[in-house]
């Protein structure tokens, strides 16, 4: 992934810590998906 340092991505994660999805460039984009999905969690991918 290229970019200046400045691109964030954020990944859903279920309770357990297993990645439902990624590829968001948006926390709100995140949180948008999973809101639908119980338990579920935004992180900052590392």
């Amino acid at each position: 992934m290229k970019g200046d340092g400045d691109m964030t991505e954020w990944i859903v994660i279920d309770q357990f810590g297993n990645m439902i999805a990624q590829g968001f460039w948006t926390k709100e984009a995140a949180e948008q998906y999973s809101k639908n999905i119980p338990n579920a969690s935004v992180i900052q991918k590392k």
